[in-house]
């Protein structure tokens, strides 16, 4: 009924002229025509004549061979199979097998359910895209380049000389045999082309690919290129090559052999370039071999007719002299390959910079380059964490730095109130110690002169000797106890040139003076140092060490002398003071490590406070024994020379003597 709806109201005409619209306009116009048509369907008549199955309508690309028209489809199917044959180059090897599996199709759906059209490569490419085919036949090049649109291949052509469905078609690079100057693919430049369609996979990829694998860039290699056409427009193909037109043809696989059995006269004529035919095959060629012709399916195909499909075609049995038939190619790398090398079909956008382009040229170096964008973004926040850690843990060592600085410096100043207590309670007894001394000639002195003055003397001379004395004397303890005043309160003291000798004669004298001692004192000067230092200081320094000699030595029996020698070595000072009192190994290990007193009444801090003064001083004490028995205290003192200027002991400026003291007196008086 439709066929003859379609014949009567003259629709095939008017699908000529939808084929001129593009775009909204079609949809628009195949709408309306969907619905003229099923107004149609209910016009009364012969209710069998309808079908509930015809719902598609058919694109007029399809219709344009009239002898293929819609018949009624069986009640399983929807619509006729719509085939459509891409046209190919003729004579083909391949070409015994098409109107063989036309009929197994027709066979196995029905005569009036298979619509079969030949397209060219343009209008079948337009025509899948709009979904207006279910199977095609093409070459594999054009099923590769139509991937993206959802094709699927289901058989490819097989023959008994090429067996291997992968690897079946090729081509053959042709020139004149008598084309001495074209030996190799590189001798063409400048030539003239012959071949089909500027599409053509055989007749143009396939050996374009082959030229670019040995380096030859193909755009403006060839003067002038001949499209022939398909179908069998490349019949003339060899004779341009013999007359000149054109100085290379691009053949199929067979073309030429086949040519030349139509031709026998031409045997010889021609001359293969690059050939790459192995050892049994019946065809020359010039290229690696690719999958040869496809059936395939496309996304608007029911799965069912592409089952059928293939049921239908693998069950054919080998076809013509070539024995043709339809089997299963497994691998189109090797066209997809030849696409990307040669920058066509889903490769064409490596012509020009693109998104697209940029992400598939350099998919390598971005995922790098993204890798290492994430490592350095992870190492960046990994070292940020780190640094804000490390930061935050610095600053709390720094607080507990500083708390525990604070608190070392509380330590401190209580370690020092402390050892100034301590050194209060010391200076006490020093006090105590020293004042010994000077309170003990006062109250001789103030004996001698109470006895004058009972006595009835007028020795005016000696009484004022003596007076003087007891001044002197009180002017000593002064100095003692502003001395001791001093190390209370933490100051330092006063530090002028000070002549050693005359410190040393003044604690000498001081001593003998006393009459407490019966072991004789003898003073030996070999040198005259002069050091920079309190006076008083010094005299204390001499005074403890004498006065601990003459009481060891008295403690022995008196009969020996302590022994006083002055010198000066290596800029330094030396005061040695000798006794003969006993002195064992065990005693000198005891005094050196300033463990206290050898006597049994004694403290200790006579000699603690000699060396806490020599020390401040960079001085040193130290003890050892005398071979005849007894000890030797040695004193060291660095010297400060006054070289080049007037001696410091005829300067005022020197403390000495009773001078020093008075000046001491009248500074604190003033």
């Amino acid at each position: 009924m439709f066929a003859q709806i379609y014949k009567g109201f003259g629709l095939h005409r008017f699908w000529n002229c939808l084929a001129a619209f593009d775009g909204a306009a079609v949809r628009v116009l195949s709408v309306l025509v969907a619905v003229l048509l099923m107004s149609v369907s209910f016009i009364p008549g012969d209710a069998t004549a309808r079908s509930d199955d015809e719902v598609y309508p058919v694109d007029a690309t399809l219709l344009r061979a009239p002898a293929h028209r819609f018949s009624t489809p069986p009640v399983n199917v929807k619509r006729p199979v719509r085939l459509a044959i891409v046209k190919y180059v003729r004579p083909s090897p391949n070409e015994e097998i098409v109107p063989a599996s036309v009929a197994a199709l027709k066979q196995y759906f029905g005569e009036d359910r298979v619509q079969v059209a030949h397209l060219s490569l343009t209008e079948l490419s337009e025509a899948i895209k709009r979904g207006d085919v279910d199977v095609f036949l093409s070459s594999a090049g054009f099923y590769r380049r139509l991937a993206d649109e959802g094709v699927k291949s289901l058989v490819s052509a097989v023959s008994l000389s090429y067996p291997d469905p992968n690897h079946g078609e090729g081509t053959a690079i042709v020139a004149a045999a008598d084309r001495s100057d074209i030996e190799s693919l590189r001798d063409l430049k400048g030539g003239v082309l012959a071949t089909s369609t500027p599409t053509a996979f055989t007749g143009l990829l396939v050996p374009y690919g082959e030229m670019m694998k040995q380096g030859i860039k193909v755009d403006g290699f060839f003067r002038e290129t001949l499209y022939l056409g398909d179908d069998d427009a490349m019949e003339t193909a060899p004779r341009h090559l013999l007359d000149g037109t054109a100085d290379v043809a691009f053949l199929r696989l067979c073309f030429l052999e086949e040519w030349l059995e139509r031709h026998p006269e031409h045997q010889g004529r021609f001359k293969v370039i690059n050939r790459k035919d192995g050892p049994g095959e019946v065809c020359a060629r010039s290229t690696e071999l690719y999958p040869t012709w496809t059936v395939g399916t496309t996304k608007v195909t029911d799965p069912r007719v592409s089952r059928s499909v293939t049921q239908a075609l693998l069950a054919l049995k080998p076809t013509g002299a070539n024995g043709i038939y339809w089997g299963v190619a497994t691998d189109y790398s090797s066209v997809d390959k030849l696409f990307r090398e040669t920058r066509t079909g889903p490769y064409a956008y490596l012509n020009t910079w693109s998104l697209k382009r940029f992400i598939a040229e350099y998919w390598h170096w971005l995922m790098l380059a993204g890798v290492l964008v994430a490592g350095l973004t992870l190492h960046s926040v990994r070292v940020t964490q780190l640094v804000h850690k490390r930061t935050a843990a610095l600053r709390q060592s720094l607080a507990e730095l500083q708390v525990l600085k604070e608190e070392a410096q509380g330590a401190a100043q209580r370690i020092e109130r402390l050892e100034r207590a301590g050194v209060v309670a010391q200076l006490s007894v020093i006090f105590a110690h020293e004042m010994r001394q000077p309170l003990g000639a006062i109250s001789l002195y103030s004996f001698g002169l109470r006895r004058m003055l009972g006595n009835g003397s007028t020795d005016t001379a000696r009484m004022t000797d003596v007076i003087d004395r007891l001044d002197r004397q009180t002017e000593r303890a002064n100095e003692i106890v502003a001395r001791v005043r001093s190390y209370a309160k933490a100051e330092q003291p006063t530090r002028v040139l000070v002549s050693l000798r005359e410190q040393v004669d003044r604690a000498a004298a001081d001593l003998k003076t006393t009459g407490r001692y019966s072991t004789a004192l003898r003073v030996i000067v070999t040198d005259e140092p002069v050091v920079t230092a309190d006076p008083l200081e010094m005299e204390l320094v001499a005074l403890n060490l004498m006065k601990n000699a003459l009481e060891a030595s008295d403690a022995a029996g008196g009969a020996g002398e302590v022994v006083v020698t002055l010198s000066e070595e290596d800029e330094r000072a030396i005061i040695t003071v000798a006794d003969d009192g006993g002195g064992t190994r065990e005693t000198v290990e005891r005094l050196n490590r300033g463990l206290g007193s050898t006597k049994a009444e004694g403290l200790g801090l006579g000699l603690s406070i000699v060396r806490g003064i020599l020390e401040a001083y960079g001085g040193r004490l130290a003890f050892s024994a005398r071979r005849q028995g007894g000890l030797v205290a040695r004193v060291t003192v660095p010297v400060r020379e006054v070289s080049g200027e007037p001696s410091p002991l005829d300067d005022d400026s020197l403390a000495t003597g009773d001078n020093a003291v008075r000046d001491n007196r009248d500074e604190k008086a003033s």
